[in-house]
């Protein structure tokens, strides 16, 4: 048995060092990002499918933008302007959201391991069934969202409003965690 696991993880080894040798060659320009994607999107404000990869949009004016089913780890959208915008099934690990406006925004479906959403409005937003793992929601504005389904380990809600905040079948919230969301207005199951 001790050997087949080695060799399994010996193969799994080789295969990640040859995919990451892969990257250096898929990545379109030295930002990270598609400049083209960028600029579509930019003129545009939809963008399916798109690489922005790190592309600096922190303080733009985004509303009712399409980005579903795209890739912005990293990417910076601090104070930007996301109300109702599309980011259904978006990879954003990592990114910055800081003090952004994502009224009745579609989250659902999102990679969101990391990100910072500290002093951002989220009011009405869906984010079910979205990865939230380790996101910081501290003094977030979240009432009414719908958080269903969500993995929310390790997850910071400190400060955040969370007044009719839908956390039915969301993971990862310890029984101390639902119950003080629960004091503070939110619906928990």
């Amino acid at each position: 048995m001790g050997y087949v696991r080695k060799s399994l993880l010996a193969a799994a080894f080789i295969v990640s060092v040859g995919f990451l040798q892969m990257v250096p060659a898929v990545q379109s320009t030295a930002y990270g990002y598609s400049e083209a994607d960028l600029k579509n999107f930019l003129e545009t404000n939809k963008c399916h499918h798109c690489d922005l990869y790190d592309a600096p949009l922190s303080e733009k004016e985004l509303k009712g933008a399409d980005l579903s089913y795209s890739r912005l780890p990293g990417a910076n959208l601090s104070s930007s302007r996301l109300e109702g915008a599309n980011l259904y099934d978006t990879f954003l690990i990592g990114a910055n959201l800081r003090g952004a406006v994502l009224i009745n925004a579609n989250l659902s479906k999102a990679n969101m391991f990391g990100v910072n959403l500290n002093n951002s409005d989220l009011k009405g937003a869906d984010v079910s069934n979205a990865n939230l793992q380790i996101a910081d929601l501290s003094n977030a504005m979240l009432d009414g969202a719908n958080f269903s389904g969500a993995d929310l380990t390790n997850a910071n809600f400190e400060g955040a409003s969370v007044k009719d905040t839908i956390l039915k079948g969301a993971t990862g919230l310890t029984d101390e965690k639902k119950n003080d969301l629960k004091k503070r207005g939110a619906v928990v199951d």
